[in-house]
């Protein structure tokens, strides 16, 4: 098992072809960020970051960490991290990236800016990545078409989003 950073300062863990990526300097917007761990606690009003175990215990979380670090403990309310800015639940969402990770290995709806092959090679004409649905090559993950003269397309490098919690 290796440890490689990426452009994106997403941690992956690499586990043979596939690369799970961590939620440190991102979140995984398929979870809605529900295992972020960074330590990131801007809000865009400027407003401080509560620490959770200063907030009142909400009725539908107990999440009461020493921290005011952003979480996500309401994912079927909130899609992003947050956190709170009064003791009577007034919160706002975070200001923190969304990781450039893929929601499964086959995941269609790709859209990040990854454009390196799992061998490391570039794609073709500053191409992204994709795995187009209809393409049955796409059942692997997403790949591009590469600039090498014996290798027509290659899978590319991008990172399943982390969710073994």
């Amino acid at each position: 098992m290796a440890v490689v950073f990426l452009k994106s300062l997403v941690i992956c863990i690499c586990l043979g072809p596939v690369t799970f990526a961590e939620e440190i300097d991102c979140y995984n917007r398929y979870n809605k960020g529900i295992h972020y761990a960074g330590h990131i606690s801007k809000i865009p009003s400027g407003l401080p970051c509560l620490k959770w175990n200063g907030v009142n215990i909400h009725p539908l979380h107990n999440y009461t960490e020493d921290h005011n670090y952003c979480r996500n403990p309401l994912p079927s309310q909130v899609d992003s991290p947050f956190c709170y800015t009064t003791k009577e639940f007034a919160f706002e969402k975070c200001i923190i990236p969304v990781c450039d990770c893929r929601n499964s290995t086959n995941d269609f709806d790709y859209t990040g800016n990854i454009r390196i092959t799992r061998l490391g090679d570039n794609c073709d004409n500053s191409q992204y990545c994709r795995a187009p649905s209809n393409n049955p090559d796409s059942a692997g993950g997403p790949w591009c078409y590469t600039d090498k003269q014996n290798q027509y397309w290659e899978y590319c490098n991008v990172p399943v989003c982390e969710s073994k919690f």
